[in-house]
């Protein structure tokens, strides 16, 4: 029986509401399937029709992109790149720093120092 567009957008919903309110737990698929509470396969189909990615790729790109938020004022909270990684669940900082770049085109240490807040 195929879930229907309402059930999948429900898991989505889901999971975008578990990655803010555990942003630094590890992500586990089995996790995000109990979370949405659809199989993995109506997850991957759900992430795929809507964002054309994997619902572990939306968790990593959503993570990031919140890292990035924060590390846009980090400098004037006083808050570490490391700490910044940390809170989104990143414990290795080169990890972390490669991800970054690859979705950003630029180190977080580029956009901590960078004064205009972009």
């Amino acid at each position: 029986n195929k879930p229907s567009a309402r059930q999948r957008d429900l898991a989505i919903s889901r999971v975008i509401d578990h990655l803010n309110g555990a942003r630094s737990s590890p992500l586990k698929m089995a996790k995000l399937c109990e979370v949405a509470r659809v199989s993995e396969r109506t997850l991957q189909y759900a992430f795929n029709a809507r964002y054309g990615m994997s619902p572990y790729r939306f968790a990593i790109q959503w993570r990031l992109n919140s890292a990035r938020r924060e590390l846009r004022c980090a400098s004037r909270a006083g808050h570490s790149i490391a700490e910044v990684a940390l809170r989104y669940g990143f414990d290795n900082p080169s990890l972390f720093a490669q991800r970054y770049r690859e979705l950003f085109s630029e180190l977080p240490s580029e956009t901590l120092v960078r004064p205009d807040g972009r």
